[in-house]
């Protein structure tokens, strides 16, 4: 008799009690709201990796493991939920910043980068549009000078922006504004 072959997977789920915190931006990509699967991996660091920065009392965490074709459902109906390593770029200052490993689903990285984009592309816009670094007290000029508000504020009245020529997002900043709700 030949055994089919089986793969140790790590499932992470939401607790239903917990289920309300997790933003409106993930929830509504759930395929099955009664299982409330938040997470998947097959690699125990990432998994650790993962966890650190969560609280894990609101998710229970189901080794399993699984054949071929139950790998390729959950790869197919639930790709999103994979933990991917991402390098990702954050600030400990508004001079300074950092790249860092960074142990994330596919869904809260995309909803990270949606959130930082509409950021960068719409509010952005509202804050500068009309305005001008002369109508800030000496105090904010010198942040605003440090934020490169005026370089962009020129670009945008220019409709010639490319946001990394002065720019560069604070993707955990982004990250923990998102999800606060269900991290330590």
């Amino acid at each position: 008799m030949n055994k089919e072959k089986t793969y140790r997977y790590y499932l992470i789920y939401i607790k239903p009690e917990y289920y309300s915190l997790i933003p409106d931006q993930y929830k509504s990509s759930l395929n099955n709201s009664f299982t409330m699967l938040y997470a998947y991996t097959d690699n125990k660091k990432y998994l650790k990796k993962f966890l650190e920065y969560r609280n894990e009392n609101y998710y229970y965490i189901i080794k399993k493991d699984l054949s071929r074709e139950d790998i390729n459902f959950l790869c197919k109906d639930y790709q999103n939920y994979i933990i991917r390593k991402k390098k990702v770029t954050s600030r400990y200052d508004v001079t300074k910043s950092y790249d860092k490993d960074f142990y994330i689903t596919e869904k809260e990285h995309n909803i990270t980068l949606n959130f930082i984009y509409h950021i960068l592309s719409e509010d952005i816009w509202l804050l500068s549009y009309d305005s001008s670094i002369d109508i800030f007290t000496d105090e904010y000029k010198e942040i605003l000078t440090i934020l490169r508000f005026n370089k962009l504020h020129n670009r945008l009245n220019e409709g010639n922006l490319n946001f990394s020529d002065f720019m560069t997002p604070d993707f955990i900043g982004s990250y923990i504004e998102i999800f606060k709700s269900i991290l330590i």
